[in-house]
């Protein structure tokens, strides 16, 4: 079994350009955790419980056109077409496809699954 429960799956990939509906900056996926993995104070201090799902739902880690990086519930992603232009970009990424950010060797051997 994967544990990804299907209801609450990872929808969004690795190198995925998002647009953030709430605050409505975009970003990129570089990461995700199946089920909010942050401590209870940061859940707290960021309103976890009032969300749709809380922190039973994926959370992603994204650089952000703004040069942050967040961690980010599921709910309040959206995909979208853009170029992000982040300082850390280099890091996690080999080049833009037009489309989406291809991840590099390091970041594939962390998620095994990544399309092609």
């Amino acid at each position: 079994s994967s544990g990804i429960n299907a209801e609450y799956g990872v929808a969004f990939s690795i190198g995925q350009v998002m647009l953030h509906k709430r605050y409505n900056y975009t970003c990129v996926v570089y990461g995700w955790d199946e089920r909010c993995q942050s401590g209870a104070a940061w859940q707290i201090r960021m309103g976890v419980a009032a969300l749709e799902h809380q922190g039973n739902q994926p959370f992603y880690h994204v650089l952000a056109d703004n040069e942050s990086e967040r961690y980010v519930p599921q709910e309040n992603l959206v995909p979208f077409r853009a170029v992000v232009q982040h300082s850390n970009m280099g890091k996690y990424f080999t080049l833009f496809d037009g489309e989406r950010f291809i991840p590099n060797s390091a970041l594939r051997s962390v998620y095994r699954y990544l399309p092609e």
